[in-house]
Parts: C-alpha cells; sequence; structure tokens
C-alpha cells in the first residue's frame, strides 16, 4: 500500500513516465487515478549493434567452439541466451526442443548462460531427453556474436504475469540483430 501511495504521488507530479513496452504504456494510461495529462513514452530495451553483428562472428573462434561442443554442420541448434532466473519457462522451452526433435533429430538446445551445466542437464533428464543434446556453455561478451552465429533459432518464453507487460528483454534484441528468427 505504501508504495502504490508513492507511485500515485510519482506518477501525478512527473513531467513524464518512461516505460519499457507499450503494453505498459496502455496499462498506466488505463489507470483511472493516472492524470489524463501524463505522458507516458516508450523506451524499449534494446541491444548494441555495434556489438551483436555479423561482422563480429570471429570464424576461427566459430570453429573452436564447434570442435569444442561437438557440433556439426548438419546440427539444428536451438538456443537459448542469458541466466536461467525465474521469469522463464525452462520447461516449456525444453518441451518445445523435444518437439523439434520430432521433426529434426539432429537437433541441439545450447544454452549460452552463466547458469551451470548440471542444471541445464537436469531438465533434460526430467523431460526424458538424452542429455548429450544440450549443451551449456559460458560466453563472454565478446564471445556471444561467435556463439550465436552457431545457431538456427533463438528461443525464450516468458511467464505470462501482469509484471511482464513491462518486460522489454534485452536478448530479443540481441538475437535478431545476429539474424536469428
Amino acid at each position: 500500500q505504501y508504495f502504490k501511495k508513492m507511485e500515485l504521488q510519482f506518477l501525478n507530479h512527473a513531467d513524464y513516465v518512461v516505460t519499457l513496452t507499450r503494453l505498459a504504456k496502455k496499462e498506466i494510461l488505463n489507470w483511472k487515478w493516472v492524470p489524463s495529462t501524463t505522458q507516458v513514452e516508450v523506451i524499449p530495451c534494446c541491444a548494441d549493434l555495434n556489438h551483436f553483428s555479423k561482422k563480429n562472428v570471429d570464424y576461427n573462434l566459430r570453429k573452436s567452439f564447434q570442435e569444442k561442443l561437438q557440433l556439426k554442420d548438419s546440427d539444428f541448434i536451438l538456443t537459448y541466451l542469458g541466466s536461467l532466473g525465474t521469469w522463464y519457462m525452462v520447461d516449456e522451452m525444453v518441451l518445445f526442443f523435444k518437439k523439434l526433435l520430432e521433426l529434426k533429430p539432429n537437433s541441439k538446445f545450447l544454452f549460452i548462460t552463466p547458469d551451470s551445466a548440471k542444471t541445464v542437464e537436469d531438465y533434460a533428464i526430467k523431460h526424458h531427453i538424452d542429455p548429450s543434446k544440450f549443451i551449456t556453455v559460458f560466453g563472454e561478451r565478446r564471445e556471444i556474436p561467435t556463439l550465436l552465429s552457431l545457431s538456427n533459432l533463438g528461443i525464450f518464453f516468458i511467464k505470462p504475469v501482469f509484471s511482464k507487460k513491462a518486460s522489454s528483454p534485452t536478448k530479443l534484441a540481441e538475437i535478431l540483430a545476429m539474424g536469428l528468427p
């Protein structure tokens, strides 16, 4: 109640309100206690397009990653980028991958994450998927464009909760900037 009261004061005295999504803007403007004169601007999270670019793929490093991660050119690589956290629907993404395996048996699920390989492997075991189909790698920021270049498709599912209306994951822009669907 305290924070809602403070939020109302902030909104009533703000010259401008900044939010990360159009959905959040719509939500804020629908609140009956927000003055009709309130200016709301959407500034979504974004990627550094100078960094997340195909021109930054290091092909020697790419070859090294392919060898280290035992990836073949014929493998279809589904990729998740970032921490698994509490907002991402890992079970559902793994079930998506399980379905993908039916269509493309040569698929691998690459997790570019600071989370442990054991955590990722536990999801494979939980859903009766060969753990060798799951690859976990931590990449330094400079390596992420090269790691993403190994991929055919990026994925992340976010829990459909109220607070995520205001969420604008940077990983989406980074994945798209690398030309991945």
